[in-house]
């Protein structure tokens, strides 16, 4: 008899099983985007813009114009523009400008010009130029002729604003007990990793778009791939081992269509920036060709101290008591002794579906033999008086 019934359990908990990976087989789809140290988000305005109105609309809305030379990125934004519907022949502003008479291109950020040393396509010494994404170019790796420089003045283009919002393993979401199918053309592996540093050393390889975390073992491995193949969606299944499965969920790209009413500006002439002194970090004096350099301490600086030696090692004491985290508290030890928290509704409906079959089980098996001991109980105190 109890072994028909360990027969029983054995087939319900198979049908279980089954059931299970049938719920799983059709997959969780998402969007795959590739990795980045910090945490971006390309805007593009499709409204046509004068160079100056397009900065001073990213500057509104509290970003900055899209300022960036990388071949991957450019064609990154492309890409994913195009898939949302983009109108390739339109071109696009981005924040680097080039003063007539000179060969440099500068960034503008806040209120200096970051010098960068780059040649565009399109460059000429004698006039003042500013740079566009091309939009019309083929998508492929190593196409040489993304960006191109044009005059600043008598044209209206659409424009690329630019929001960071911190670093990894911010906006990085965690999948248990799943796989991913889409593989990349390459991978990357580390050994004895955390699950945070699975996530900071994958997605700070700018072509990794996943990466799968064998808690276990503590392996890592980035699904990477090249700019001509890359994923629009992921497809994440369930894993017959225990692994992680974790996404890059920035380094959006998002289309505006939207019309600003924003006072058209004035066009600032040779100075598009707050001028500056400085020239030996990289920052330009525009309205000036001398060498005068201005110091950045605002304060007498002191370089000389009478701190004892015991007086220091106090202090370092102190430090190293302060900065020590109790190995207990650590998110690692505690995800040791607990389950990780999974609220997909698919997986709280077979979380549900499972106690209900242990419980129907247990009861199946238990109450049987539960009857009989009552009736002979009966039996036996009805003989007895």
């Amino acid at each position: 008899m109890c072994f028909e019934k360990i027969c029983v359990v054995f087939e319900l908990i198979v049908i279980y099983g089954n059931t299970l990976t049938n719920v799983w087989g059709h997959g969780i789809i998402k969007e795959a985007y590739l990795g980045h140290s910090s945490q971006k988000l390309f805007i593009l305005h499709s409204e046509p813009k004068t160079y100056f109105d397009a900065e001073n609309v990213c500057k509104y809305t509290g970003m900055k114009t899209y300022s960036g030379n990388k071949d991957e990125v450019n064609l990154y934004i492309k890409i994913k523009a195009e898939r949302l519907g983009w109108n390739t022949f339109e071109d696009l502003w981005i924040g680097f400008i080039k003063h007539s008479n000179s060969n440099v291109w500068y960034s503008t950020k806040s209120s200096d010009c970051i010098e960068k040393s780059f040649t565009i396509p399109g460059q000429l010494f004698h006039e003042r130029q500013c740079a566009v994404l091309n939009m019309s170019e083929p998508s492929y790796s190593g196409n040489p002729n993304l960006l191109y420089a044009d005059s600043c003045n008598g044209r209206e283009l659409g424009f690329v604003c630019l929001k960071s919002s911190g670093k990894i393993p911010k906006a990085v979401e965690f999948y248990p007990s799943s796989t991913v199918v889409e593989n990349g053309s390459s991978r990357i592996s580390w050994d004895n990793v955390t699950d945070t540093e699975c996530a900071v050393n994958s997605f700070s390889e700018f072509f990794c778009y996943a990466a799968t975390y064998f808690p276990e073992t503590g392996i890592c491995v980035a699904e990477c791939t090249d700019m001509d193949n890359v994923p629009e969606n992921v497809t994440l299944v369930n894993s017959t081992i225990n692994s992680t499965v974790l996404l890059r969920t920035y380094n959006k790209v998002l289309i505006n269509n939207t019309m600003t009413n924003l006072t058209s500006v004035s066009d600032p002439g040779q100075i598009p920036c707050l001028p500056d002194t400085q020239t030996t970090t990289g920052i330009s004096t525009l309205a000036s060709t001398s060498e005068q350099v201005t110091s950045q301490c605002p304060c007498t600086c002191p370089t000389t101290s009478n701190i004892s030696t015991v007086d220091l090692q106090q202090k370092i004491t102190q430090i190293k008591e302060n900065l020590t985290v109790a190995k207990t508290s650590l998110s690692s030890s505690q995800r040791k002794l607990i389950c990780a928290p999974d609220e997909r509704p698919s997986s709280v409906t077979m979380g549900i579906l499972g106690t209900c079959v242990i419980i129907g089980t247990l009861f199946a098996l238990v109450g049987s033999d539960l009857f009989k001991v009552f009736f002979i109980t009966v039996k036996f105190l009805t003989r007895k008086f």
